[in-house]
C-alpha cells in the first residue's frame, strides 16, 4: 500500500515480494530484484529473537514502522514482553518512527503515531455491500473516500499508517489508487455464491485477527455466521491460552464452529472443547469437512476460514467453494 502511494507520487519504490520477510528472504529480495529504485519499503517478519538486529543491520531504516503488537510467533520467544522488546527495538534503529498508539506506553518518544488519538486516525467506516467506506483524520485535516472491496478494521488501521509514512516523507497520498488495490490472495477476501458469503482468510492467523475481523463480519452478513477454523501455530508456551482464548471468542461470535485438525491434536482439543455447544465438529478430512458445512449453510449466510498457513486450510476453502459452485 505504501509502495503503491509513493508510485503515484512520482517514486520509483522497491518492496519485498511475497512472504520474503526475514532476515534471509529480505537480503535475497534485494540482491534478486532491486533494480535501483530510490525508495525501499521492506516488510520485517521478526520471528524468534534477534531478528530485528540481523535486519536492521544489513537495510539501516530511515523510517521505522510498528504495527499493534499482538501474539503470533509468541511462541519463540520467553514472554510476550520478550516479543514486544524485539519490535519496539526497530523504532530505536531507525532515523525516525511511526508507531501504534496503544504503543505509547512502552516508548519514551516518537516521530508520528497513529490509530485512536494519533496524528492520523480512523474517524468512522461503514461497509455496504462490496465496498468499504471510511473517514480518516490526516493531521487534523478530515478526508474521506471508499474502497471496491471488504475492509476489516485492522486493513483499514494499516492504511492509516500507510497515510501517515508517505506524510513523513514530505508527500500527500492519493487515496483514489485505492480503487485499484488489493491485498494479497487470501487476507479477508469475499466471496459470493448465490446467497452464500464465504470469507477466505487463511494466510496466516492470531487471535487478534480474528478478534478485528468479526466486527466486520457481523456487519456484512444478514444470515448466521460459521466458522471454519484451525489451529494457530508457533505459540509454543502460550498455546493453551491462544486456543482456549480463540475458542471462547468463537463460541460468542458464531453459530457455528467447524474446526479442521487432528483430533489428538491438544491444540484441537483446547479449540473445540472452548467453542462449546457452537462446535459442529472436528474434522481431519477437509472433503467431511465441507460435506458437513453443506449440510448447515443457507441463503444468506457467511462463512468465514481462518488458520495458520501450515494448517493449509486453504485447500479446504478451495474445494468448499468448487463445491458451491456445482450447486
Amino acid at each position: 500500500m505504501i509502495s503503491r502511494f509513493l508510485e503515484a507520487s512520482g517514486k520509483r519504490a522497491f518492496k519485498t515480494r511475497a512472504n520474503y520477510n526475514t532476515d534471509v528472504g529480505v537480503p535475497l529480495s534485494i540482491l534478486n530484484q532491486y533494480r535501483g529504485e530510490e525508495i525501499a519499503v521492506l516488510e520485517f517478519g521478526v520471528s524468534q529473537p534477534g531478528d530485528m538486529d540481523k535486519l536492521c543491520s544489513v537495510t539501516e531504516p530511515d523510517i521505522g514502522i510498528v504495527l499493534r503488537v499482538g501474539s503470533a510467533h509468541v511462541g519463540n520467544f520467553p514472554s510476550k514482553e520478550a516479543l514486544l522488546e524485539e519490535k519496539l527495538s526497530l523504532l530505536r534503529k531507525a532515523r525516525r518512527s511511526l508507531m501504534h498508539t496503544s504503543l505509547k506506553k512502552y516508548v519514551e518518544q516518537t516521530d508520528v503515531t497513529f490509530g485512536p488519538g494519533g496524528d492520523v486516525e480512523l474517524m468512522e467506516r461503514e461497509w455496504k455491500g462490496y465496498a468499504t467506506a471510511f473517514k480518516v483524520r490526516i493531521f487534523g485535516s478530515v478526508v474521506q473516500a471508499e474502497v471496491p472491496a471488504v475492509w476489516h478494521g485492522g486493513m483499514l488501521e494499516n492504511l492509516t499508517a500507510a497515510i501517515a509514512v508517505v506524510r513523513m516523507m514530505g508527500l500527500n497520498p492519493d487515496l483514489q489508487v485505492l480503487e485499484t488495490f488489493s491485498f494479497p490472495p487470501r487476507r479477508f477476501q469475499l466471496r459470493r455464491f448465490g446467497g452464500i458469503s464465504v470469507v477466505d482468510d487463511t494466510y496466516n492467523s492470531s487471535v487478534e485477527s480474528v478478534e478485528v475481523a468479526v466486527e466486520c463480519l457481523r456487519a456484512i452478513s444478514d444470515g448466521r455466521l460459521y466458522a471454519v477454523v484451525g489451529v494457530i501455530l508457533e505459540q509454543g508456551w502460550n498455546s493453551q491460552r491462544t486456543h482456549a482464548r480463540l475458542g471462547k471468542l468463537l463460541q460468542e461470535a458464531f453459530d457455528g464452529v467447524l474446526v479442521y485438525g487432528l483430533p489428538t491434536d491438544s491444540n484441537v482439543h483446547e479449540l473445540a472443547e472452548n467453542a462449546g455447544h457452537k462446535l459442529l465438529g472436528v474434522f481431519d478430512s477437509g472433503e467431511m469437512l465441507v460435506r458437513r458445512l453443506l449440510e448447515v449453510v443457507r441463503s444468506k449466510d457467511l462463512v468465514y476460514f481462518k488458520a495458520s498457513r501450515g494448517v493449509k486450510l486453504d485447500e479446504v476453502v478451495d474445494l468448499f467453494m468448487a463445491e458451491l459452485m456445482r450447486s
